[in-house]
């Protein structure tokens, strides 16, 4: 009856009947495949993060935004963090980064000088974002985050991050922090950048793209690639822009991508 109920819903109930379900049930997983969430890169990237950290056997993990401004975004993430750990036995820590003035002045064309100034998006009201169950890391990704890697615990590892800094420089200085041991973050760390796509003015010899390009060239082991998955993952909605968005680092140095699969052979039946 379960699986007869499932091939209902799955295969024959039409997309805008499945939007009204979740809605009324409130589902978690069930609208983050329907991208129904307010932010569905962040339901997505958390979720799965939490599932792998899961399996994987942690107890918590560590999430983070990189550039915080008034704070919408990581109350989002704080909602989810709450309706996460109800659905799934795991502990969440939300972390963000932000320099609490606005954007840094910069006059490097890698930068988009044309398209932002400095003081753009600042932090308004401090101490309403910090009740949303996180943490900040205020001041010049330049030196906040060499500090912060002193802090990387294994009993909590980062398993995703959203990145939303806009300008190339700043998106470097944070990948920086992801050049500690592997045992600070998870196997797959689940990423979202947010300036790497749906505007014309984003290429890869500019902002967030050329920071990623060179932080792959400048590590042998650690490689920050498109998520490959994210679609297959919302096979019952059309591709949404967001896609193009999500991104995985891969640790290949990681000890948990060096041990051999224990479990029974994967058998293809005929």
């Amino acid at each position: 009856m379960k699986k007869l109920l499932s091939l209902i819903y799955y295969k024959l109930t039409p997309l805008f009947l499945k939007k009204i379900l979740c809605i009324a049930t409130s589902n978690f997983r069930h609208k983050e495949l329907l991208a129904l969430h307010d932010r569905p890169w962040y339901a997505y990237g958390l979720l799965k993060s939490a599932e792998l950290a899961k399996k994987k056997g942690y107890s918590r993990f560590t999430a983070i935004e990189f550039g915080v401004a008034s704070g919408r975004g990581i109350r989002t993430l704080s909602k989810y963090k709450k309706e996460i750990e109800e659905i799934i036995d795991i502990k969440i820590d939300i972390v963000g980064f932000d320099t609490g003035q606005g954007m840094p002045k910069t006059n490097d064309y890698r930068d988009f000088p044309d398209k932002y100034t400095e003081g753009d998006f600042p932090m308004i009201d401090k101490k309403k974002i910090e009740s949303y169950d996180c943490k900040l890391e205020l001041g010049d990704l330049k030196k906040t985050i060499p500090f912060y890697k002193k802090k990387l615990t294994t009993k909590s590892p980062i398993g995703f991050f959203a990145m939303d800094v806009d300008i190339y420089t700043s998106t470097k200085h944070a990948l920086n922090l992801f050049k500690a041991n592997s045992n600070f973050y998870l196997p797959y760390v689940f990423c979202y950048f947010d300036e790497a796509g749906g505007r014309h003015h984003f290429t890869r010899f500019t902002g967030e793209l050329l920071a990623i390009e060179e932080f792959n060239n400048s590590n042998k082991l650690r490689k920050i690639d498109i998520d490959r998955g994210v679609w297959n993952e919302h096979k019952l909605i059309p591709n949404q822009i967001w896609y193009d968005r999500c991104f995985i680092l891969h640790l290949f140095d990681h000890k948990l991508r060096k041990n051999y699969r224990i479990g029974k052979k994967k058998i293809i039946n005929f």
